[in-house]
């Protein structure tokens, strides 16, 4: 990983944001974003890897790969593919160029056009659906 990253999920706003520091403050982790401070959120790590489009991969993330929806997780002592469906794991590639970042475990996924649709819990227990990108259709 050449870059040490982060982005806060706000639990209050639902909102994610860029995490531009971290302290420690009183025994608590402390976040910012731009002008002012995260109190109630969810850390995620940039991965090190961009999806085939350029985009960054952060933990929660949703990749679509080969026709499926996975989502990126840190598992042990590195990142996996949980495949969305089935739940299998598996280890992310290195070099993820046929990947997609279309979207994360806490922002639903809606502006992406549909050819299926997955149902799967998020972590705040609500239902999402996730959806395939029409990129394979002619």
């Amino acid at each position: 990983m050449d870059e040490i990253k982060f982005r806060a999920w706000d639990k209050q706003l639902s909102q994610m944001f860029t995490v531009d520091k971290m302290w420690k403050e009183n025994g608590e982790w402390m976040v910012s974003a731009g002008t002012f401070e995260i109190r109630d959120y969810v850390i995620m790590q940039y991965t090190g890897l961009k999806d085939k489009n350029g985009k960054n991969i952060y933990d929660g993330d949703i990749v679509y790969h080969h026709d499926n929806n996975y989502r990126i997780e840190w598992d042990i002592c590195r990142y996996k593919l949980v495949n969305t469906e089935t739940r299998r794991k598996q280890t992310l590639h290195p070099h993820p160029t046929t990947f997609e970042v279309i979207g994360n475990i806490y922002e639903e996924i809606c502006k992406i056009p549909v050819i299926g649709k997955i149902v799967a819990d998020n972590k705040l227990g609500n239902k999402i659906i996730y959806k395939k990108p029409l990129t394979n259709i002619k």
